[in-house]
């Protein structure tokens, strides 16, 4: 499990390994319901983690902030089945209140999996152009995107598609248009080029 902070521009490492995640476990540890709620891992953790800081929020406690979003991978993804091949991106809904979830697919759920199987992404940064860059070891850089505001995201796949697998948001998402969608883009194979990604829209 990794924790990214966007305004320190690091990754806090594992769990157990920053006051944060500190703070977290003791939160989700302490409770029944959290914790048998995590046990299941995947989206069920970044479910957890949301209900636990809005609890600290009621108590005008201010040292559990909520995820900006998280992606998980499930159990059957980390087990190699056959048929599991999604990742989900758990946040809150910016057109409506309230969490929304929204599994898609592509290669990047089997591909995250390697290295860990949820990344929490906390606070913001205001360059909204950043890519956030995972490596097979699990080390975390946060990037300057290499593209300008205009790009589409197929020129933004082409920028950064090269052997690896991306989540991309295009100049609609960015616009705050309510039918903007996140692409979830595969390395192509030798001589292909960047095929249609699978789209996430809900929310």
């Amino acid at each position: 499990m990794l924790v990214v902070q966007l305004e320190a521009g690091v990754s806090m490492g594992e769990l157990g390994a920053g006051e944060l995640w500190r703070h977290y476990r003791d939160e989700i540890e302490g409770s029944a319901d959290l914790r048998s709620v995590a046990q299941y891992g995947g989206s069920a953790v970044a479910l957890a983690a949301f209900v636990a800081s809005a609890r600290r929020a009621q108590g005008r406690k201010t040292d559990l902030p909520a995820p900006a979003f998280v992606i998980s991978v499930g159990g059957a993804v980390k087990r190699g089945l056959p048929t599991a091949a999604r990742a989900t991106i758990t946040g809150r809904a910016p057109l409506r209140s309230g969490l929304v979830e929204a599994p898609f697919g592509g290669q990047f759920a089997r591909a995250l999996v390697g290295s860990t199987d949820v990344v929490m992404v906390f606070g913001a940064t205001p360059d909204q152009r950043i890519v956030i860059s995972l490596d097979v070891e699990g080390r975390v850089e946060l990037q300057r995107a290499p593209f300008d505001a205009a790009a589409t995201t197929l020129v933004r796949a082409r920028h950064l598609v090269d052997g690896r697998h991306a989540l991309l948001v295009g100049p609609a998402a960015e616009a705050g248009l309510p039918l903007a969608n996140l692409g979830s883009w595969n390395a192509p194979e030798r001589g292909e080029s960047h095929g249609a990604p699978s789209l996430v829209g809900r929310g």
